[in-house]
């Protein structure tokens, strides 16, 4: 049971960060900048920065 758990809180936390960073990526398209796009999802800009400009796969 507890296995069955620790899987469904990876899987949905894993779920939450893709839709975090498509959040992101689609405020950045409509003009949203990365600072604040940052500060607002509480993350630090080298992972936002990673997202929009390098391909990053990060969280």
């Amino acid at each position: 049971m507890t296995a069955g758990s620790a899987e469904a809180l990876e899987a949905g936390l894993a779920t939450r960060a893709a839709d975090l960073k498509e959040a992101v990526v689609t405020a950045w398209h409509v003009g949203a900048q990365p600072e604040d796009l940052a500060e607002d999802a509480e993350m630090d800009l080298d992972t936002i920065a990673a997202w929009l400009f390098h391909g990053g796969e990060g969280p």
